[in-house]
């Protein structure tokens, strides 16, 4: 039987409880930083080839949950399934008007994560996602847009001032390419994060073997990453 990579609940307890003080936003100069947007929990966001069929739906949904998941990456027709088994729901759409349209009805859904707007793009982006940021601020002030910068690029300062989003979330593949800069980009990151008073998640590699996967939970959780995607 293939071992969970998942960390048990007493385990997290343990974690918590030792980088709580990680976890609050204060400054470098002491100051009590106000926060933006708080994260539901520790997020744990995956995806799934959903089959059509309500019921064989919520037999994955279950299995996905008693793997540690506690958020999956859908598009609304799958919201009414997140809701009936307890998943939040990282919304996207191929429309981004589509998408928000869907915010504006959703603004106090619990079952309603963020919203993920785009992956990946150059500074020359930032202008527009600013532009997206606010317009789902303005019809749904509850839940972040989600946009992932890759940290090799090293744009994510630039992104943080112009877009201000509520959710820094970024990739950084370090098992791959520059592990000499792992360390540097969560200290960053994590600086970012409580200079801005917004949280800050990962994209994680799900396909490096179990102990590298391990090691980069919990080195992310020791400088703060209070939540984890996965590619592929």
């Amino acid at each position: 039987m293939r071992k969970s990579i998942l960390m048990t609940t007493a385990t997290k307890l343990i974690l918590a409880a030792a980088l709580l003080p990680l976890f609050l936003n204060i400054s470098a100069r002491g100051a009590e930083v106000k926060m933006k947007y708080r994260m539901p929990a520790l997020m744990m966001v995956t995806w799934a080839e959903w089959p059509e069929e309500p019921v064989q739906q919520d037999v994955m949904a279950q299995f996905i949950l008693s793997q540690g998941f506690n958020s999956v990456e859908v598009e609304v027709d799958k919201l009414e399934m997140c809701r009936r088994n307890g998943l939040y729901a990282r919304l996207g759409d191929g429309d981004i008007n589509n998408l928000l349209k869907t915010a504006a009805r959703l603004k106090d859904d619990k079952s309603v994560f963020a919203y993920f707007i785009s992956d990946r793009r150059r500074r020359n982006s930032f202008p527009g996602f600013a532009r997206a940021a606010r317009a789902f601020e303005k019809v749904d002030p509850n839940h972040p847009t989600m946009f992932i910068n890759r940290a090799n690029w090293n744009e994510f300062h630039d992104f943080t001032a112009q877009v201000k989003p509520k959710l820094l979330d970024f990739y950084h593949y370090h098992w791959a390419r520059y592990p000499e800069r792992r360390y540097i980009y969560l200290a960053t990151f994590r600086e970012l994060g409580v200079k801005n008073g917004i949280p800050v998640m990962r994209c994680v590699g799900g396909n490096s073997p179990l102990p590298q996967l391990r090691q980069t939970f919990y080195t992310s959780l020791a400088y703060g990453i209070q939540g984890f995607h996965f590619w592929p």
